[in-house]
């Protein structure tokens, strides 16, 4: 029996109710769901190609490690505007 996995999230109408399907979750070709709704099913090998490059895929580290140096520059402040001067009125 071939298996296929689901390619995105999906709420089925099944005989027992609702039933919620995940991306990666393995169905059995042959199933009711599968047949009526064959566009939300890959093959498991169109599957593990579609996501291959993302399993090896470098995680980039978010700290710093023990004797590393980060360092970011920040952008830099607008020039302060001039205070406007007050125009006095001249008393008579």
């Amino acid at each position: 029996m071939a298996k296929v996995v689901a390619n995105q999230v999906a709420h089925i109408a099944t005989k027992g109710g609702m039933l919620t399907i995940k991306p990666g979750q393995m169905f059995d070709e042959k199933e009711d769901m599968v047949k009526a709704s064959p566009g939300l099913f890959d093959t498991l090998a169109v599957w593990e190609a579609s996501h291959e490059e993302v399993a090896h895929r470098a995680v980039e580290a978010a700290t710093a490690a023990p004797g590393e140096t980060r360092q970011v520059k920040k952008p830099a402040k607008p020039a302060a505007k001039p205070a406007a001067k007050k125009k006095v009125a001249a008393k008579r």
